[in-house]
C-alpha cells in the first residue's frame, strides 16, 4: 500500500503489472508502474542462457555486469536499447520475464509513460554472478583503480586529487567529486562519478606538458569503442566543474583543449597587478583572463577575508579598512580563486580569515579553503543564534582541523545559520570593523 493511495495488480501473461495510484482531489490516478516475471527462472537457469545468448543479449548481459560491478541502482530504457541495436525491446522482455530485471515507469496525469528504467533483482545479481563470477567489492575495486591511477600518473597536479578520493575509499566512506554546489558521490551516483575519474585518469597518464583536446581524450579513454569521442558529451559541464572546484585548475591549465571559461573573482579592499594601478570601486572583480595576463597580485593589506555570499562581501566592502582585503568565493572556490591568491605577494604572512555560512555547504568550502591557502587560518566562530536543525555527519565533528571540528560541533549543537543572518558576526575579527 502507498502512502497516501493504493495498488492494483494485474497478470499480462508473463509478466505481472503493478499500479500504483494516488489520492487527489477528483480521484486517484495513476503515479507509476511496475513491471515483473509471473514466474521468474532460477538463477542457474538464466545464468546458462547468459552464457548461450547471442550477440544482442551478450551486449546487454555486459552492460548489466557493468552496472552492477560500478554500484549503478538503475539503467534507462535507452541506454539498454542503445547496447542491444535493434533487438533492444526483445532483449529487455525476455529478461523481465525471467526475472532478471524489473522494468519502473513514472505515468502523467493521464496514465502515460513518462520515463522509463530497469532495475536488476536479486536473482538477476546471483544469475550474474554465477555466470561471469562474482563483481569485485565496490569500494575495495576503487581502491586498487586509483592505486593503479597513482602509479600511472604522471602529473603532479593531478596526484593530490587521486589520494584524497584514495584516502576516502579507504577509509570506507564514500569518495566524492566536489561540483560546486554538488558533489559527484561513488555510491547515489556511481556511473557519474566514474566517468569524472576515468576523465582524469586518462589525463594523469598522459605526458606532462602536452596539450589534448577534449574529445581526443574521450578516444583515449574508450578505445576502439563505437562513438567514443562522445562518450565524455553527458559529463562535459561536470569535468569542467570538477576542474575548478576539486582540483583548483582550469582545464585549459591541465592542458585541456575545447574549453573557454571566464568569470569573475570579486574583491574589495586595494589590490593592484605588480607595479600597475589599484583598482577601484566598492566590489571590483578580477577576470580570470585578467588573472593569467598577471605576474603577480600586490596589496598592502594584512588581513585576508574569504568570504561565501555576495551579502558579505557587499557588508565588508560598506567598512573599508586598508588592512584589510575580501574576497567573495561566490559559493564553491573555482580555480579563479586559487589562481589569484597563487599570485597574491606575501600569502603565507598575512591573517587569513574564512567567513562562510554555518551549514554543511559551509564546512565544505572552508575545507576546500584551508586545503589550499599556505596562511594561517581562523574561522568566524558560530555566532550563536538558533538555526535550523542539521545533522552533522561524523568526518566533520572529527576533522583534522580544528577550526572545522569547532565549527561543526556549534552547527550540531545551534543549527545552521546563514551570512546574511548575522552579517556583525565579523566584529572583533577584523581591523575597524564595527
Amino acid at each position: 500500500m502507498s502512502r497516501g493511495g493504493f495498488e492494483h495488480t494485474a497478470r499480462d501473461g508473463a509478466f505481472l503489472i503493478t499500479t500504483v495510484y494516488t489520492r487527489a482531489r477528483r480521484g486517484s490516478r495513476p503515479a507509476s508502474r511496475r513491471v515483473t516475471a509471473a514466474h521468474p527462472l532460477d538463477p542457474a537457469t538464466v545464468a546458462a542462457r547468459a552464457q548461450a545468448g547471442d550477440p544482442a543479449f551478450r551486449a546487454v548481459w555486459k552492460n548489466l555486469r557493468l552496472a552492477k560491478n560500478r554500484g549503478t541502482g538503475r539503467l534507462s530504457e535507452e541506454h539498454l536499447r542503445s547496447r542491444a541495436a535493434g533487438a533492444g525491446v526483445t532483449v529487455l522482455q525476455e529478461l523481465v520475464s525471467w526475472g532478471v530485471l524489473e522494468r519502473h515507469q513514472s505515468l502523467s496525469t493521464l496514465g502515460e509513460v513518462q520515463r522509463t528504467y530497469y532495475t536488476l533483482t536479486p536473482a538477476g545479481q546471483e544469475a550474474l554472478e554465477l555466470a561471469f563470477g562474482p563483481a569485485p567489492a565496490g569500494l575495495d575495486h576503487l581502491v586498487r583503480e586509483l592505486e593503479l591511477a597513482l602509479e600511472r600518473c604522471r602529473r603532479p597536479e593531478l596526484v593530490p586529487f587521486f589520494q584524497r578520493q584514495l584516502q576516502a575509499a579507504v577509509m570506507g566512506s564514500s569518495p566524492a567529486i566536489e561540483l560546486g554546489e554538488t558533489s559527484a558521490t561513488f555510491r547515489s551516483g556511481p556511473a557519474r562519478y566514474h566517468q569524472i575519474l576515468r576523465f582524469f585518469i586518462t589525463l594523469g597518464a598522459l605526458p606532462p606538458g602536452r596539450t589534448v583536446d577534449f574529445k581526443e581524450l574521450a578516444a583515449l579513454a574508450y578505445p576502439g569503442e563505437k562513438d567514443s569521442v562522445k562518450r565524455f558529451a553527458g559529463v562535459r559541464d561536470d569535468i569542467l566543474a570538477a576542474a575548478e572546484h576539486d582540483l583548483g585548475l582550469s582545464l585549459a591549465q591541465l592542458g585541456v583543449e575545447g574549453f573557454a571559461s571566464l568569470y569573475w573573482v570579486p574583491v574589495s579592499g586595494l589590490v593592484r597587478p605588480a607595479g600597475g594601478p589599484y583598482l577601484w570601486g566598492a566590489a571590483p572583480a578580477l577576470s580570470t583572463r585578467d588573472l593569467l595576463a598577471t605576474r603577480a597580485l600586490e596589496t598592502p593589506a594584512r588581513v585576508l577575508v574569504l568570504v561565501e555570499n555576495r551579502s558579505a562581501l557587499d557588508y565588508l566592502a560598506a567598512r573599508p579598512h586598508p588592512q584589510v582585503l575580501a574576497i567573495g568565493t561566490d559559493g564553491m572556490p573555482r580555480s579563479g580563486l586559487y589562481l589569484l591568491l597563487s599570485k597574491l605577494a606575501g600569502l603565507a604572512e598575512k591573517q587569513l580569515v574564512i567567513w562562510v555560512d554555518w551549514d554543511l555547504g559551509g564546512l565544505r568550502i572552508a575545507a576546500r579553503l584551508l586545503a589550499f591557502t599556505p596562511a594561517p587560518a581562523q574561522l568566524v566562530p558560530h555566532p550563536g543564534l538558533a538555526g535550523v536543525r542539521a545533522e552533522v555527519p561524523p568526518e566533520w565533528l572529527q576533522h583534522h582541523h580544528p577550526g572545522i571540528r569547532a565549527m561543526a560541533g556549534a552547527i550540531a549543537r545551534h543549527g545552521a545559520v546563514y551570512q546574511e543572518s548575522a552579517l556583525g558576526s565579523i566584529e572583533g575579527f577584523l581591523p575597524g570593523v564595527e
